[in-house]
């Protein structure tokens, strides 16, 4: 699950600006987007590990990743208006594991928590 978020993270990070090139988005627009997605993925990493703290760390692994991935595929399909808010909730959702998932990873490495970040 992991590395299919960083994956997925990365890949958006670094293909992004070539499919804006692509649709013949301007690159302050396209700067705009992936600016949003990082922004909200920022506020979805506090948002996830509160949510966390309350109903567990798999649960909220499983469930951001289950609904990220609908919404990336709505925003890639999407234009105008509409997509600003989809890449915001992507981005929310994509990255509110992130936070949770290293916690997790130095739970499972007590003695080399360096390690796990």
């Amino acid at each position: 699950m992991v590395a299919f978020r960083s994956f997925c993270y990365f890949g958006l990070v670094a293909f992004l600006p070539l499919y804006y090139q692509q649709q013949n988005i301007s690159l302050i627009a396209g700067s705009h987007y992936l600016s949003l997605m990082l922004f909200a993925g920022a506020v979805g990493g506090l948002i996830g590990g509160y949510i966390s703290d309350i109903i567990g760390r798999k649960p909220v692994i499983v469930d951001s990743l289950i609904l990220a991935t609908p919404l990336l595929y709505l925003y890639l399909n999407s234009s105008g208006a509409l997509s600003y808010f989809l890449v915001i909730l992507a981005g929310t959702f994509l990255l509110s594991s992130f936070s949770v998932t290293v916690v997790l990873a130095q739970d499972i490495l007590k003695e080399n928590k360096a390690m796990a970040v």
